[in-house]
């Protein structure tokens, strides 16, 4: 019977925190909407340039996985 209280138990603190995490933390979008203008620009240009920064070393990969030689080469 203690088990089926702790697994009901735990279950219900488990749940309880899934909702509270949908309901109260606001999604990547709602927050750039709360940003100033200023803000917003700023946070466009550095998401522009981490992914100029993600091609170039997936670039680099592919061409470094096509060649022979080793990579710590």
């Amino acid at each position: 019977m203690s088990f089926r209280r702790g697994l009901l138990s735990f279950v219900g603190v488990v749940g309880v925190g899934v909702l509270l995490r949908y309901t109260v933390v606001p999604s990547e979008e709602q927050m750039l909407e709360r940003l100033s203008p200023e803000l917003r620009a700023e946070h466009e240009r550095r998401k522009a340039q981490r992914r100029e920064n993600h091609d170039a070393i997936m670039t680099q990969m592919l061409k470094d996985a096509q060649s022979d030689r080793p990579i710590w080469g």
